[in-house]
């Protein structure tokens, strides 16, 4: 039986146009991706602590980072943390008025903060909106605190990323209380 379908080849010249066109389109986006390319040069480091001395690297990291000047800007700070870790707190705060290290921290509604001789600023944000998990942006840096048990500590080194952090922190710094 015949079958109702005729096929036939198609012709070579055209399969060879079209790769040849495909070819050009890639030639033509080879400036846009160098220009990508060479944009994202910023190295990204992600370093990841764990443990019960998570707090006194945090901390230390960012003594290193801002004596000689800048501003640490942190979200979610409780009072339990200076209970928790009370000495690396008490260190902490006695660097920051060595180095004059100011900060700005938006702790939730209820809380009073965990800083209270100088050099630290607040502003408060309902309950609902807040994160218990500190995120602190300093310099080209992005620790993310997660408690549990073991204790987890994220530093996120790049600039690019700390800029966008730095963007959302001034964002909710403008609407806290």
């Amino acid at each position: 039986m015949l079958s109702p379908w005729e096929y036939k080849a198609i012709d070579p010249e055209l399969i060879l146009e079209k790769e040849r066109s495909k070819i050009n389109n890639l030639k033509a986006s080879i400036p846009g991706l160098l220009e990508l390319q060479k944009k994202s040069t910023d190295k990204i480091v992600v370093e990841t602590y764990r443990g019960e001395n998570v707090l006194k690297i945090a901390f230390r990291d960012i003594v290193k980072t801002l004596k000689s000047g800048g501003e640490n800007l942190c979200t979610a700070v409780e009072e339990r943390t200076n209970n928790k870790y009370k000495l690396v707190s008490e260190q902490y705060e006695r660097d920051m008025l060595h180095y004059k290290i100011k900060e700005r921290v938006i702790i939730r509604e209820g809380e009073k903060g965990a800083f209270l001789k100088g050099t630290s600023k607040y502003k408060k944000i309902p309950i609902k909106f807040f994160n218990p998990n500190p995120t602190q942006i300093y310099g080209d840096n992005v620790q993310i605190i997660i408690w549990g048990n073991p204790d987890h500590l994220i530093i996120i080194r790049s600039k690019e990323v700390a800029d966008s952090y730095r963007k959302q922190f001034e964002f909710m710094w403008k609407y806290a209380k």
